[in-house]
């Protein structure tokens, strides 16, 4: 009895097992690209046939908050909002499947359809603030007032390139460049909070190196241009374009007309010459024909009738 139990146990798992997740994501893919399809009709053909034939990036969010994070490589929580992002190539936009769903995305229902444009974010900018903030902290803490820290903490500062005169030391090495952060003091208009540092130009590895409660005008004198982050695209259009070598046309002086030498009289004797002998070739030919044509009747006559003897004439003459 146990036996038949475990054996109709393990059939009934076989035919109504579990689908691996992998299973479910791929259902939730197919029904979100029937969606966008649907949904775009100003897709070309090619935009769609990609939709249609490439893998999508699958973007996850716990919807009531939990410690899960999007580096994860499975999705645990319970009910979690979720992209089924495409991007074709040469767009600037990403087109995204907006749903909502449990971990295994087995019960996903595509519901809303996003067209957009995402900005890459400046890293290497908000490392350089961090360190600019932590130089605060370590070292103007005790000179500012609760408000103005605050203040600090929340509101983005400027930032420029500088030439502030600190010891020799402290300058920037061969690859970097003088960066400053810049704060508009709020308890004392006149006076800024400035924050010297050396990075390179877009401002990686940034390093503090003084700072300090100053003048508005003294810092204003002191300041270059401003940073700008540079993404890929807006790079290529700001930098020069390569100047191309201009081939000159080298014009050809017109060639010297050669004089054309007039037939003589000769050439047309040789040209009848030589019609001449191009008849007496066809009269050999055609000579050679009827000979051959002689020789053939020779040879197809009749033998010649065979004589009687001389013996039967005279008995005949008797």
């Amino acid at each position: 009895m146990k036996k038949h139990f475990l054996s109709v146990l393990a059939l009934t798992a076989i035919l109504c097992g579990c689908r691996t997740p992998e299973y479910y994501q791929d259902q939730a893919v197919q029904a979100a690209r029937n969606f966008l399809l649907k949904k775009s009709p100003q897709l070309s053909y090619e935009e769609s046939s990609y939709i249609r034939y490439n893998k999508p990036v699958i973007l996850h969010n716990n919807i009531i908050g939990g410690t899960d994070s999007l580096a994860n490589s499975r999705i645990t929580s319970d009910m979690n909002q979720i992209q089924i992002v495409w991007h074709i190539p040469g767009q600037d936009v990403f087109y995204s499947v907006w749903g909502a769903s449990s971990s295994t995305m087995r019960d996903f229902t595509p519901e809303r359809i996003f067209i957009r444009k995402f900005h890459p974010e400046d890293t290497k900018y908000k490392e350089a603030l961090k360190h600019a903030r932590a130089y605060i902290i370590g070292n103007l803490f005790s000179t500012l007032s609760v408000e103005d820290y605050n203040d600090l903490r929340f509101r983005e500062p400027e930032v420029n390139f500088s030439k502030f005169e600190v010891e020799k030391e402290l300058m920037p090495a061969k690859n970097q460049l003088q960066v400053t952060f810049v704060w508009n003091l709020k308890s004392n208009p006149a006076n800024k909070v400035a924050v010297i540092g050396n990075a390179a130009k877009n401002l990686a590895d940034f390093k503090a190196v003084s700072g300090a409660i100053l003048p508005a005008e003294d810092v204003k004198k002191s300041l270059l241009e401003p940073y700008k982050f540079i993404t890929s695209p807006e790079k290529e259009k700001t930098e020069p374009a390569t100047k191309k070598t201009e081939v000159k046309k080298v014009e050809k002086a017109p060639a010297e007309k050669i004089p054309v030498p007039v037939p003589e009289k000769t050439e047309v004797k040789d040209k009848k010459l030589s019609n001449k002998n191009a008849a007496d070739s066809d009269f050999d030919s055609e000579l050679d024909k009827n000979i051959a044509k002689e020789e053939k009747i020779v040879d197809e006559l009749p033998a010649p009738p065979e004589l009687e003897p001389a013996e039967n004439i005279k008995e005949r003459d008797k």
